[in-house]
C-alpha cells in the first residue's frame, strides 16, 4: 500500500465514525431546524463523496462508503432522539417522518442538585470522621494518664500485683442488688449473652477511664502527645476543648473511688481480647451501685 492510499483509508475512516457524523448531523438539524432523514443523509454524502474527486478509485469503494455514510447517519439520529435533542413527527401525505430540532438538553438544574447532593454527604462524612478522630483522641489521652497514674501508685508489698489489675479492654455491667440474671455463652466462650429481669447499664473501658477523670491534659501534653500536622488540625477545628484541661475542672483522682480503701490498678493496655469470663459461666449480679455515684459499682464480676 502507498503513502497515498494509507493517507486515503485514513480519511475515510475519520469520516465515517459515528463521533464526525453525528457531530455534522448535529449542525445540520441545527441549522435547517426542521428537515427528513435522506436530506440530512444526501448532503452528508455528496460533501463525503467529494473525497473520491482525486484520483481513480474502485467504485465498489465508493458505494460501500456511500452505505456506511448513511447507516451512521441514522445511527446518530437515533442517539440524538434518545437524549431528546430532536423530535419525529409524521403528517397525513408525508412520505417520511420530518426530524425537528428541539435544542440540547439544559441540566445546569439538575446538576446543582446533585452536587448539592454530593456536598451534603461529603460535609456528613467528614463530620463523622471528626467525631472518631475526637473520640480516638480522647481514648490517646486516658491511655496516657492511665499509664502515668499506674506509675504512681504504690501497692503494698503483700499484695499480688497481678490480681489486682484488669487488662484492657473490659466491660462493666451493673445492675441491681436483687436482680435476676441469667448468662449464657458459647463453647469457645467468645459470645456471651446477658438476660436481665431489672434496668442494668454496661460500660466499657472508655467510659470508665472517662469517669476517673483521666481524659484531660494540658495544651502542652497534648502538643508533645500528637503529631504536629494532627494537632494543628484538632486545635484549628476545636476537637481538642473535650480533653484539654481548665481551671476549673478538678485533677484526675490518683485512684479508683470506691474500693473501700484498697487502691485498685488497671492495667495499661496490650495486645489480646478482654479476660474471658469464669469457666463454670456463673455470673454473679454486682452489688448495687448508689444512686449519689456515677460510676460503676465496685468489684464487678464478668
Amino acid at each position: 500500500m502507498t503513502p497515498q492510499e494509507a493517507a486515503f483509508n485514513s480519511k475515510l475512516k475519520d469520516q465515517s465514525s459515528l463521533r464526525f457524523i453525528s457531530a455534522k448531523v448535529c449542525e445540520i438539524v441545527e441549522s435547517k431546524v426542521t428537515t427528513t432523514y435522506n436530506e440530512v443523509a444526501n448532503e452528508l454524502v455528496i460533501e463525503a463523496l467529494k473525497l473520491f474527486d482525486s484520483g481513480s478509485h474502485p467504485e465498489k469503494k465508493k458505494k460501500d462508503h456511500e452505505k456506511n455514510i448513511r447507516r451512521r447517519v441514522y445511527d446518530a439520529l437515533n442517539v440524538l432522539l434518545a437524549t431528546d435533542i430532536i423530535s419525529k413527527t409524521k403528517e397525513k401525505g408525508d412520505r417520511e417522518k420530518s426530524i425537528h430540532w428541539k435544542g440540547y438538553p439544559t441540566t445546569t438544574s439538575v446538576d446543582l442538585i446533585m452536587l448539592q447532593k454530593e456536598k451534603e454527604a461529603a460535609l456528613a462524612e467528614i463530620e463523622k470522621k471528626k467525631e472518631c478522630l475526637q473520640e480516638l483522641l480522647v481514648q490517646n489521652v486516658c491511655f496516657r494518664n492511665l499509664e502515668r497514674r499506674n506509675k504512681r501508685l504504690k501497692l503494698d508489698e503483700n499484695k499480688n500485683d497481678e490480681d489486682e489489675k484488669i487488662a484492657l479492654p473490659f466491660l462493666v455491667v451493673n445492675t441491681a442488688e436483687n436482680a435476676v440474671i441469667q448468662c449464657n455463652m458459647n463453647h469457645d466462650k467468645t459470645d456471651v449473652m446477658f438476660d436481665f429481669n431489672m434496668p442494668f447499664e454496661i460500660n466499657d473501658d472508655n467510659e470508665i477511664l472517662k469517669r476517673l477523670g483521666l481524659s484531660q491534659a494540658s495544651y502542652e501534653d497534648l502538643e508533645k502527645l500528637l503529631p504536629k500536622d494532627i494537632f494543628h488540625y484538632c486545635r484549628d477545628h476545636r476537637l481538642l476543648d473535650a480533653v484539654i484541661c481548665r481551671p476549673s475542672y478538678p485533677p484526675p483522682p490518683p485512684h479508683y473511688p470506691y474500693s473501700n480503701g484498697h487502691e485498685g490498678h488497671i492495667a495499661q493496655p496490650h495486645h489480646g481480647a478482654a479476660p474471658a469470663p469464669a469457666p463454670n459461666g456463673e455470673h454473679k449480679a454486682p452489688p448495687q451501685s448508689q444512686p449519689s455515684r456515677p460510676y460503676p459499682p465496685q468489684q464487678p464480676r464478668y
